[in-house]
């Protein structure tokens, strides 16, 4: 293996180094084995630990099963860690680098201070060593995942490596898009395997989410994901991409969730829909729609992603095109409309006159996080007739027992209580008016 940078400027690093406090910033603040470290005995510890080789000892002394799992904040002076966990005697099980704060837009100083870095040391220690980086710019973002599935595999575990979002784009995501791998209770309880064991792919992350972006053609975009085979999870929102898509059909890993989320802007439905007409997913388990007050429930539906999918999560509903029922029962399993946001929307087109003629055996989930939910029950229980239909009612008031008194001709039923959520499935009938 070539040494990288810092060894070669630092050939001293061979002897024992002083370290500087602020290198570690603290333990994992995960329970693992048991330890907690809210207690605050755990918490005095790492106060009175100034310095790395006192706080590793320390903590070694009094938690043998927690040291191992070492957590630190991004640092110039990771060289200086490199070279104590090679002259320590004993490594830790998982180490982690994390920067919470955005770091450098210079895609060279990225990969020299932190992913050289915590390369090395993954050599030196021969274990994973992972990292969570939020990143300044996308250009930035694409190098350094670039540079990550070049690396052989291992050395390192992606916890998460993102881009950070202008605050006035979207206050309520702290990152633009990026990477989300195993969480770090995940790592810190399946533990490191043996260095010479088979190991999954370097870039091993389950998780892409894209809001609020731009990307630069749709190429790009099918080789960024397809970097790992390993995603499980894709979130998409708001995106604008240039250029034209690829005439082939692209393969990527199976999914079993998809989550969109459609803003503001109005050309983000007919996008997606071009998008996944061009790929393949042999599983699909659940899209999760949030069209947060805009967008067009039908335009939607009518996608190859929605046709794919085995059952579909729609909220955020305000409003319901006519032609809203000639699509929606086509879905595949479950369809489910969280009226937390457009229940009085919902409740006046299931009120009214043109549709009567809803196909609703298909709707087979209502979420019921709303105080007008008496209305609704009453529209569904005054449209009955023989045709039997699921339905799951979620509610999150108590009153809501009350709902079998509003449901008439239920064939039988199940309540669970679960974090206050009390559901009620049962099978009813609905009516079709001639």
């Amino acid at each position: 293996m070539a040494l990288p940078w810092f060894v070669k400027r630092y050939p001293d690093l061979n002897f024992p180094v002083s370290f500087p406090p602020e290198l570690l910033s603290h333990i994992i603040r995960d329970v693992c084995y048991n330890h907690d470290p809210r207690h605050p005995a755990f918490r005095r510890a790492c106060c009175r630990m100034t310095l790395v080789s006192r706080a590793w000892q320390a903590v070694a002394n009094s938690t043998p099963s927690l040291w191992r799992y070492l957590l630190v904040e991004y640092s110039t002076s990771q060289l200086h860690l490199a070279a104590f966990l090679r002259n320590s005697g004993e490594a830790p099980l998982f180490l982690c680098f994390r920067a919470n704060a955005p770091i450098a837009a210079d895609p060279d100083m990225v990969r020299q201070s932190l992913l050289e870095s915590a390369v090395y040391i993954s050599h030196t220690i021969r274990r994973w060593v992972a990292i969570d980086v939020e990143l300044k710019d996308a250009s930035v973002f694409h190098s350094v995942l670039l540079y990550l599935a070049s690396l052989p595999s291992p050395p390192l575990r992606v916890l998460r490596l993102a881009c950070a979002v202008p605050r006035h784009a979207d206050r309520r995501s702290s990152f633009a898009y990026g990477f989300h791998g195993p969480t770090l209770r995940q790592l810190a309880l399946d533990g490191a395997p043996p260095w010479s064991s088979p190991s999954p792919p370097t870039v091993a992350l389950t998780r892409l989410s894209l809001h609020q972006c731009s990307w630069p053609n749709y190429s790009d975009f099918f080789e960024f994901v397809s970097l790992t085979s390993a995603l499980r999870h894709l979130s998409i929102g708001t995106v604008r991409f240039a250029g034209t898509l690829p005439a082939t059909v692209v393969h990527l890993p199976s999914l079993d969730h998809v989550d969109l989320l459609f803003g503001s802007n109005v050309d983000s439905i007919p996008v997606v829909a071009s998008l996944f007409s061009r790929l393949t997913y042999p599983a699909l388990l659940e899209v999760a729609i949030s069209f947060n007050g805009y967008g067009s429930v039908s335009e939607f539906l009518r996608t190859p992603l929605a046709f794919r999918a085995s059952s579909a999560r729609l909220s955020g509903i305000c409003s319901i095109d006519e032609d809203f029922a000639d699509v929606y029962h086509r879905l595949f399993g479950v369809v489910t409309l969280d009226l937390s946001h457009g229940q009085r929307a919902m409740v006046s087109a299931l009120s009214a006159e043109k549709s009567h003629a809803l196909p609703l055996p298909s709707l087979s989930t209502l979420l019921l996080y709303m105080p007008n939910w008496r209305s609704l029950l009453d529209v569904i229980s005054s449209r009955n007739d023989g045709q039997l239909a699921p339905l799951h009612l979620r509610c999150n008031y108590p009153e809501h027992l009350a709902v079998t008194h509003h449901l008439p001709h239920i064939a039988d039923h199940d309540l669970e209580s679960h974090h206050r959520v009390l559901s009620l499935v049962s099978s009813f009938s609905w009516i079709h008016p001639m």
